[in-house]
C-alpha cells in the first residue's frame, strides 16, 4: 500500500507540473537556426586551379529558399561541395583537376516547388519540368536567368564554363549534347556526372529503352558505333591493349537493343549494378580528355593519354585542391 501511495504521489506531482502553465522550455527541442546567409547572386570560387583560361565548373542551385542558404546549417553549400567532390573523384576529372576551377553561384528562390510545364517567379531560374520523349520528366529553365547569374562570375571565367544546375529535393536529370548545361536533382551526384558526360564530353547514352527500334545517329558519339567490327569500330585502338581487356563491342545502346554497340558492359553512361557502373569507360575518358585539351589549346596524342589514364585514382578533397578564395559578391 505504501508503494502504491508513493507512485500516486509522483503521478500527481507530474500532473500538477504539466498543468501549471510553466513557460520553462527546457524540455522543448532546440532547433538550430542560421544567423548569416549567403546572398542571392553571391559567388564563391571553391577552388581556382587554372584561372580565367581554365575550365570552370559552375554549381547553381534551383529551388533553394533562404534557410537553405544558411552559412552553417544550410544545404546549398553542402550540396555544392558534395557534387564537386564526387565529380573530381571520377576519372578523368580526378587526374586532370589542374585544368579546372569550381565556382558556386548562390541563388535564393521563394519556393522549393518546381512547377510542371510552366514558368513562375517563385524560383530563381524559372525552372520547370516537362514530359520528355523518353516518357519521364525533364528539366528546363530560363536561359536569360541562367545567363544573369553566370554573368556574375569573375571576368573571363564564363567563357569555358560548364553549368551544373541542381534542383533542390528533386531526382533525375537531363542535358543536351556538347552544350554547357546539365540538370540534376539534388539526390544523386551520379546522375549529374552522367549528364556532364553529355554536356561536356558529347557522350551518348549506352542504355536501351522499351519500344525504341530506330537506331540513333551515332556519328558524333565517341562511345557508340553502328558496327561491331573490332578493326573498324571507333575505339579499335583500345582493343587487345593490355589493361583494357574489358573494352570490346557490346550490342545495345543509344536507346535500342540491336544495331548499336557500346565499348563496355557497364559504365556511368549506361548504369547498372557492377563496380564499373559509376565510371566512364576508356573511350569516354579519352573523349573527355580530348575536350579538355581542345579547350586548353593543348595537342592530344594517344600515348600521353594512355600514360596518364588512371582508373582508380583517389580524388583530392575539395578543401585541399587549392586554398579557397575569399567569398565575395562579384558583378
Amino acid at each position: 500500500m505504501k508503494t502504491i501511495k508513493i507512485i500516486l504521489g509522483i503521478l500527481l506531482a507530474i500532473s500538477i507540473y504539466s498543468c501549471s502553465g510553466d513557460d520553462n522550455d527546457r524540455f522543448k527541442p532546440v532547433v538550430a537556426e542560421d544567423l548569416e546567409f549567403f546572398q542571392d547572386g553571391e559567388v564563391e570560387m571553391l577552388f581556382d586551379n587554372a584561372g580565367p583560361d581554365g575550365i570552370t565548373m559552375v554549381f547553381i542551385g534551383e529551388g533553394y529558399i533562404k534557410e537553405d542558404l544558411g552559412k552553417i546549417y544550410g544545404t546549398y553549400r553542402t550540396d555544392a561541395e558534395r557534387y564537386f567532390d564526387y565529380l573530381f573523384s571520377i576519372e578523368p576529372f580526378a587526374s586532370y583537376q589542374e585544368h579546372f576551377n569550381a565556382a558556386i553561384i548562390y541563388t535564393e528562390s521563394q519556393s522549393r516547388t518546381i512547377p510542371h510545364e510552366a514558368t513562375t517567379d517563385s524560383t530563381a531560374l524559372g525552372a520547370y519540368t516537362y514530359l520528355g520523349w523518353t516518357g519521364r520528366n525533364f528539366y528546363s529553365a530560363s536561359s536569360d536567368k541562367i545567363d544573369f547569374y553566370k554573368n556574375k562570375l569573375p571576368s573571363g571565367y564564363q567563357t569555358n564554363s560548364n553549368t551544373l544546375i541542381v534542383l533542390n529535393e528533386r531526382a533525375g536529370g537531363n542535358a543536351c549534347y556538347a552544350c554547357d548545361i546539365a540538370f540534376s536533382g539534388s539526390s544523386s551526384e551520379t546522375t549529374m556526372v552522367h549528364e556532364i558526360g553529355h554536356s561536356f564530353g558529347a557522350l551518348g547514352d549506352e542504355y536501351e529503352l522499351p519500344n525504341q527500334s530506330n537506331p540513333p545517329n551515332a556519328t558524333f558519339s565517341p562511345n557508340l558505333d553502328v558496327t561491331d567490327d573490332l578493326t573498324q569500330i571507333k575505339w579499335n585502338h583500345f582493343i587487345n591493349r593490355p589493361g583494357y581487356e574489358n573494352v570490346r563491342a557490346f550490342e545495345g545502346g543509344g536507346y535500342v537493343s540491336t544495331g548499336v554497340w557500346r565499348p563496355q558492359i557497364e559504365s556511368i553512361m549506361r548504369g547498372g549494378s557492377s563496380i564499373l557502373a559509376d565510371r566512364f569507360n576508356a573511350p569516354s575518358r579519352e573523349a573527355i580528355v580530348k575536350r579538355i585539351y581542345e579547350i586548353r589549346g593543348l595537342s592530344y596524342d594517344l600515348e600521353t593519354f594512355l600514360a596518364n589514364d588512371n582508373h582508380t585514382r583517389t580524388a583530392i578533397p575539395t578543401s585541399r585542391k587549392t586554398g579557397p578564395l575569399p567569398v565575395g559578391c562579384l558583378h
